[in-house]
């Protein structure tokens, strides 16, 4: 180039060095540089660039053409310290239900097991289940020990031996533990736990050589949402909650196995050793590295992000430079900065290419070109996955692809998988059984850039195929229930020969009563053999079957009665019909063989019938006999008394009366009746004694008493008092004296008296009449009598009354005579009007005297 003049002098001459550098997001490994003379210096082929640029990592690559390994598992051939194999099985807790059906008790002793205690990330895990009830439905749940990061749902259906065998595949991340927890339908819940977090590293170089005195450090990653297993190397991991450096080392030959225990998910996110890959697995696997190991390396695969810096001398500190691949540019007017423009790209195909930069030039800088430099893209290695949808036992392994993708694709890159076939692991029912996928391509525009490396399985299920069964019942007397008894089973839509029959089940009529072709249903069948666990029983068709009728026996118990002067009786029917069956006995008639007294007399039961809402499920007797006694009817005598008029005895007399029923014959007697005393009154007391009964129904009869008590009146004897008047010798008056009598009963004690009695005159007669009022009775026994008469009449005599007169003589004088004058007077009784007269007085003599007769 011919120097160029700045601000009019000579033109300096620029030279022009390209260090490539292939860039890893991941940043592990160490970028290789390549450098070349713009004047012709050293090619691709080996020589040495002064001015090649640092890698990433620090590192100067000598080497200047970029070969991708191989990623393959490294050959451990000199001394390893390994961890020892996880030989331990699957921990397994155990719990026992106890299930109890139809009055006996049937014991369930579960458990499920893992074919591994540790595995690999991405592996598939068996499981295995012993000990649940045949054709139990079991869900299965999987969980990690860091909050759910990824779990796992699904049912599988026990065989009829309570076995059953299902697989699933972890995800492609480290988790540390994980728990299973199976919870039947029936039989309760069991608990098993395994872990995929036992790891072991190594590391290799390009070739997989082992590395010598190479100092190491890693640290591995927690979930915190960053990537873990990353096969591109394109993305960094973002550290979590816990970082967990395992310190370093030396290697002093052969590959570096330090074990870093149970770590959680994650991977190594740095080394201070530059070009290794780190290869890690679980030590359950015998400290075997996993297929996909991690391998990052420059110039892994087409779409690589690459990176070629341009040196000038003496540095312009401007102008641009342009990269180019042959003749196609890359990277247009990168502007210098210093003495240096860097152009990235990810857009080399895969292949060789010629790299060169061509500097623009600027005030006082000639332009210049760099030799070319070689730069190798292999085809990047791309990982493939489908999906493939779930489908109906058909008895073949084949299954469909639903889907198809891919990782690790660069950008928008035109390249897709195509093609494949896929199979079950076999052709059985199961939930997440493994899929296998064969014969996929590349297809694409881009398609030649990548290479697939390999296609990861998938799960889908197989749900079993509905199939119908069928089944007979037999006929029946009625009993009451609806249960029906299964006479033969059979299935239809089994595919080939397999193995398959309808097991168990019970079967039940429309419903209890009497009937002929009535409908049965079944319930609860299952289906055994060898093949059921490919079948599901859709339907079960109803059967008919008849219900004929029950002979059923009515039986009378004859009701004790009392004697009621009938032959009617009373019985109690009773039969021998199903518990539970509704309806009525009834009878027409019921009778003794007479209406008497007595002791387990015949009872004649008639027209016996029943009703109610289970009689038509019934045949029955419509006559029958049985037994009963008649007792005595209970016959209560009472009396009543009889008034009476005072006679001074207590006898009293009663009328008796009883509750015999009417018609029949029975005479009521008594010894003896009394008051209690025999004086007047009202309701008096009066006892009855020696009440007896006869005639020709008394012996139908139970006399309650023989003794009673009632009431009756004693009335006062009505008493006549009658005068005896008293005659009287005149005295003036009409007063007059009686004596009184009466009719009393002997002995009482009674007093007769009167206020008054008068003759009808005083005057002195014989026979004249005496009438006596104010006539009262007293005494003792007054009170027994009621007094007839306040009055009576009788007569008596008034006799003349002796008059007396007296003469009073008057003085006189001597007149010598005997004559003599008197005053006269007597002793009438006052008031009476007479006049007293005498014919003459004399003295005895004419002589004076004093006192002289």
């Amino acid at each position: 180039m011919a120097p160029l003049a700045k601000n009019g002098g000579p033109q300096k001459k620029s030279w022009v060095a390209i260090a490539i550098a292939a860039i890893f997001v991941m940043g592990l490994l160490s970028a290789v540089a390549f450098g070349g003379d713009v004047g012709g210096g050293t090619s691709s082929s080996g020589s040495t660039d002064t001015t090649a640029a640092s890698s990433s990592s620090g590192a100067t690559d000598t080497t200047p053409t970029d070969t991708t390994p191989t990623d393959t598992t490294p050959t451990d051939t000199g001394t390893t310290s390994t961890t020892p194999a996880d030989t331990t099985s699957a921990s397994t807790t155990t719990d026992t239900t106890s299930t109890t059906t139809s009055g006996s008790s049937t014991t369930f002793t579960p458990t499920i097991s893992t074919d591994k205690s540790d595995y690999n990330p991405g592996s598939t895990v068996t499981l295995s289940g012993q000990g649940w009830g045949a054709s139990e439905s079991v869900h299965i749940f999987v969980n990690d020990d860091k909050g759910q990061t990824w779990s796992y749902n699904s049912d599988v259906t026990a065989d009829a031996s309570g076995a059953f065998t299902m697989q699933f595949q972890l995800p492609a991340t480290f988790v540390a533990t994980y728990s299973v927890t199976a919870t039947g339908a029936s039989s309760g819940a069991v608990t098993a736990s395994f872990t995929d977090g036992n790891i072991a590293f190594r590391m290799a170089t390009v070739d997989n050589a082992a590395p010598t005195n190479v100092a190491w450090s890693v640290a591995w990653s927690t979930y915190g949402g960053g990537p873990t297993d990353d096969p591109t190397c394109s993305t960094t991991p973002t550290a979590g909650t816990t970082n967990y450096t395992n310190g370093t080392g030396t290697v002093a030959s052969g590959n570096a196995e330090p074990s870093v225990g149970n770590k959680q998910s994650g991977k190594p996110t740095n080394a201070s050793a530059s070009g290794f890959a780190f290869n890690y697995w679980s030590t359950a696997d015998n400290n075997t590295p996993a297929t996909a190991a991690q391998t990052c390396l420059p110039g892994s695969g087409g779409g690589t992000l690459y990176t070629f810096t341009a040196t000038i001398s003496p540095s312009p500190g401007a102008g641009t430079v342009t990269f180019s691949d042959g003749a196609n540019a890359i990277c247009t007017n990168v502007s210098v900065s210093g003495n240096a423009a860097t152009c990235a790209t990810s857009s080399l195909a895969t292949g060789s290419h010629g790299i060169t930069a061509v500097y623009s030039g600027t005030t006082g800088f000639n332009g210049s070109t760099s030799s070319s430099i070689t730069q190798d893209v292999n085809q990047k290695s791309l990982i493939g996955t489908f999906t493939a949808s779930n489908k109906t036992y058909d008895r073949t392994t084949a299954a469909t692809i639903t889907g198809r993708s891919l990782s690790g694709v660069v950008g928008a890159d035109d390249v897709t998988l195509s093609g494949g076939t896929a199979t079950f692991s076999d052709k059985n029912v199961g939930n997440g059984k493994i899929v296998t996928g064969s014969g996929f391509t590349l297809a694409g525009t881009k398609a030649v850039n990548y290479t697939l490396g390999s296609v990861a399985t998938t799960t889908a299920n197989i749900t079993p195929l509905g199939i119908t069964g069928s089944f007979t019942a037999s006929n029946k007397a009625y009993d009451g229930s609806a249960v029906a008894t299964i006479g033969s089973r059979s299935v239809s839509g089994l595919l080939g020969a397999d193995n398959v029959t309808l097991t168990g089940g019970t079967a039940t009529f429309g419903d209890k009563n009497v009937g002929t072709g009535k409908t049965v249903t079944g319930s609860g069948f299952t289906l055994s053999g060898t093949d059921a666990g490919d079948y599901s029983l859709s339907s079960v068709a109803n059967t008919t079957a008849d219900i004929t009728k029950r002979a059923l026996t009515v039986s009378a118990a004859g009701v004790n009665k009392q004697y009621d002067g009938t032959a009617s009786a009373t019985v109690t029917l009773s039969d021998n019909r199903m518990t539970g069956d509704v309806f009525t006995d009834s009878s027409a008639a019921a009778t003794f063989n007479d209406k008497n007294v007595g002791t387990g007399k015949p009872v004649s039961v008639s027209g016996i019938s029943i009703s109610g809402a289970d009689a038509g499920n019934y045949t029955f007797n419509t006559t029958a006999s049985t037994t009963a006694s008649i007792t005595a009817r209970n016959l209560t005598v009472t009396a009543t008394g009889v008034n009476k008029a005072y006679d001074r005895t207590t006898a009293a007399t009663v009328t008796l009366s009883d509750n015999q029923l009417a018609g029949d014959s029975v005479t009521d007697n008594y010894g003896s009746a009394s008051f209690a005393d025999k004086n007047v009154g009202t309701g008096k007391s009066v006892a009855v004694g020696g009440i007896s009964i006869s005639g020709a129904d008394a012996g139908n009869y139970a006399l309650q008493n023989t003794t009673a008590s009632t009431t009756a009146n004693i009335t006062p004897r009505a008493l006549t008092v009658t005068a005896s008047g008293v005659n009287k010798g005149y005295d003036g008056t009409t007063t007059a004296s009686a004596t009184l009598s009466d009719n009393r009963i002997s002995g009482d004690a009674l007093t007769d008296s009167y206020t008054s009695a008068a003759f009808a005159d005083k005057s002195v007669g014989a026979g004249k009449s005496v009438t006596v009022t104010g006539i009262a009775i007293g005494g003792t026994d007054a009170s027994n009598y009621s007094l007839g008469n306040t009055t009576a009449t009788t007569t008596a005599d008034i006799t003349a009354r002796v008059l007396h007169v007296t003469a009073t003589g008057a003085p006189k004088i001597y007149g010598a005579t005997t004559a003599a004058t008197v005053t006269l007077s007597d002793d009438r009784v006052s008031s009476d009007s007479l006049t007293v007269t005498y014919g003459a007085a004399s003295f005895a003599d004419k002589n004076v005297g004093a006192g002289k007769a």
